[in-house]
């Protein structure tokens, strides 16, 4: 199914949306320099270096921002362009890569964070339950979808709003909580509980797939954290979470610097 999320663009477009909406450039992505730092989620990975559009004054005041947030921000030049509507940040490539691969239906996000992947999956056709603890997460989240989500309406992407993702605000540590139909997909990125992971085999319905990612050992390591166990999966164990699923894909390997275990896991029909 085609997406209907904003296009990946290399360049940040610092200047007043107001500005930026007049005059847009083309391959980037505006973020007013008055608010890079609230919408840091909004930025490519911290291994990537991020390309500013050249316009002074603004481009020289975003380079300050970002080498204050340890980011390489080189100056490119503008080439104008009809509209902009583009993204910096990335969904987890691993879920776009499987999801790709299923029919779109009922998606649950667990510590769905600022919200990228369960964009990505709205924006894929699924309709999308994002949960997290956290309520200035799910701000962001609903945020982000606004922004990037185009829907068919033909409406400019700051006015867009559509129910497919219901962002709830919910405490995993007492397990999954019900739903009113049952769940295609289970997705989850930088999240571990056990006991949360455990359940699945047993509640989501035949064919149902979990699909995530987080955290080993060997990361921590590396990086010194997460500190917590709780937090970082043993090698080999995120398979054993999910006993009684089949195995589709699984691997753990290093990749843009982060070691961690990646499994998407089918229930039996």
């Amino acid at each position: 199914m085609r997406s209907h999320l904003c296009p990946r663009v290399r360049a940040l477009d610092p200047r007043p949306s107001e500005l930026a909406n007049l005059q847009p450039f083309a391959d980037s992505a505006c973020i007013p320099i008055s608010e890079i730092l609230s919408r840091t989620h909004e930025l490519p990975s911290s291994n990537h270096s991020i390309e500013v559009i050249e316009c002074p004054p603004w481009s020289e005041e975003a380079q300050t921002v970002l080498a204050g947030m340890g980011r390489q921000a080189p100056l490119v030049e503008g080439r104008p362009w009809r509209r902009t509507a583009g993204r910096l940040w990335s969904p987890s490539q691993f879920l776009e890569s499987c999801a790709a691969r299923m029919a779109p239906g009922r998606a649950v996000d667990l510590g769905c964070g600022s919200g990228r992947d369960a964009v990505l999956l709205a924006a894929s056709g699924w309709q999308v339950w994002g949960l997290d603890v956290l309520p200035e997460a799910l701000e962001r989240a609903a945020d982000l979808d606004a922004r990037y989500r185009q829907l068919d309406s033909g409406l400019d992407p700051a006015h867009r709003r559509s129910d497919s993702v219901r962002w709830v605000q919910c405490d995993l540590s007492g397990g999954l909580p019900a739903f009113e139909e049952p769940v295609d997909l289970v997705c989850f990125a930088r999240f571990l509980d056990r006991n949360l992971l455990r359940s699945l085999p047993q509640s989501l319905r035949a064919g149902a797939s979990v699909v995530g990612e987080t955290f080993t050992t060997l990361h921590r390591e590396r990086h010194g954290k997460p500190s917590s166990d709780r937090y970082v999966l043993e090698l080999g164990e995120l398979p054993q979470l999910l006993e009684g699923m089949d195995v589709v894909e699984f691997e753990e390997t290093w990749v843009d610097g982060r070691h961690t275990a990646r499994i998407w896991a089918r229930k039996p029909a």
